[in-house]
């Protein structure tokens, strides 16, 4: 099988596989050669789509690199996504919690699951009001 990419799609295929290769290993201990395989065979494309600008290649150790802009798109990237991540699954865990605290258990059994899931969103939507306006400024931890 013979797969073909024009020079834009051979951008955003690299752009991806970076940026999934990245989320995929954030948390592991040990590092993933297939990835990391998988990676180095997609570089070593670089020149026949003329794209020295996102990919360095060091003869001496036969590796390539990500270039350091490149680099830093994607970190922006994932800082956009860590940020919209964090903020959506603290309103989500927030919301969740003050459901749980305030129906009785008794009331919750005879809810439908979209009745549930209306009545957290409404909390979730306060808390994403909240965040967008004050950020962390009115977060508090209580003992």
């Amino acid at each position: 099988m013979k797969i073909e990419f024009n020079q834009n799609q051979y951008k955003k295929m690299i752009e991806l596989l970076y940026m999934g290769q990245i989320v995929a290993n954030i948390s592991k201990m040990e590092r993933d050669i297939e990835s990391e395989e998988l990676m180095k065979y997609m570089l070593s494309f670089f020149r026949d789509f003329d794209c020295d600008c996102m990919v360095e290649y060091d003869p001496d150790y036969e590796e390539y690199y990500m270039s350091g802009e490149f680099d830093d798109l994607i970190q922006t990237n994932l800082e956009e996504y860590d940020s919209y991540t964090f903020w959506n699954e603290l309103a989500f865990r927030m919301a969740s919690r003050d459901f749980e605290e305030k129906i009785d258990s008794n009331s919750r059994e005879n809810l439908e699951e979209t009745e549930i899931f209306d009545k957290i969103s409404k909390y979730e939507e306060e808390y994403k009001d909240e965040f967008e306006k004050n950020g962390v400024l009115n977060l508090r931890v209580v003992r």
